[in-house]
């Protein structure tokens, strides 16, 4: 009698696991076939990540070092092979002799800096290098920030090109990330003003933070190929919306 019940037994449990196995791989299934769809159903483009010399080359040649001098190429092209993390990306090339940023794309941006008296001026006159390069004017004609002591808040604005551009009003807090991506947006508006088809892409933030300068295509490869979502270069709206930054301090 007792073997006869460890016979129901082990006989329950294998109809139990077989029941569970088709369960989870049904359930696995679906949820593959799901994730090859995006929310209006349509099918997902697949993005494979590229192996780190495929990468470096499909940078090289979508022109990531266009703007680098000729004598820098081959050196600059061998640090970021060498360099190239998936989880920090591209790396900063500055000449080590003039602090210069060397691929003209890739700059360091401090935002506390950035927020502080007269930052916005001070990180344009460093990047004008690369507005150069691009043929793009970027002419600071007037500049003035207000700090009113009696209701607290900052007003700050900038002439660019003859276009004034409100960066604080009536603003109170500290506005790092706010000041950055109001630099961002004031610059893109003139790219685009002026024909240009690359633009400012933001990534990390606080002192880390980094201004990109790209075409749609190299943004799109390194956004593919980097893991961690506080490094890769975004469009600033995302990257807002990552770092809590109030778009509207302006209005």
């Amino acid at each position: 009698m007792k073997r006869h019940n460890l016979k129901i037994t082990i006989g329950a449990v294998l109809v139990l696991s077989v029941a569970l196995f088709f369960c989870v791989t049904i359930k696995k299934s679906y949820n593959e076939d799901n994730s090859k769809f995006n929310q209006k159903g349509e099918l997902k483009q697949k993005r494979d990540t590229l192996n780190t010399d495929v990468f470096v080359d499909s940078l090289i040649k979508l022109g990531y070092l266009k703007y680098a001098l000729d004598k820098d190429f081959e050196n600059l092209k061998a640090v970021i092979l060498s360099d190239f993390d998936r989880k920090y990306g591209v790396p900063i090339l500055y000449s080590n002799d003039s602090n210069i940023c060397m691929d003209f794309r890739n700059y360091l941006c401090d935002c506390e800096s950035v927020f502080e008296s007269g930052g916005i001026p001070e990180i344009l006159k460093e990047l004008q290098p690369a507005f150069r390069k691009r043929g793009i004017k970027i002419v600071v004609n007037n500049y003035s920030e207000y700090f009113d002591t009696t209701h607290n808040w900052l007003n700050e604005k900038i002439t660019i090109n003859e276009t004034e551009y409100i960066i604080f009003k009536n603003y109170k807090g500290f506005g790092w990330g706010e000041a950055t991506f109001r630099l961002a947006e004031i610059l893109n508006t003139e790219f685009k003003k002026q024909g240009c088809t690359e633009k400012i892409y933001l990534s990390s933030g606080g002192n880390n933070g980094q201004i990109f300068i790209l075409s749609n295509e190299i943004y799109q490869l390194i956004n593919d190929n980097l893991k961690d979502t506080e490094w890769k270069p975004m469009e600033i709206l995302e990257w807002a919306k990552v770092n809590y930054v109030n778009i509207n301090c302006y209005n």
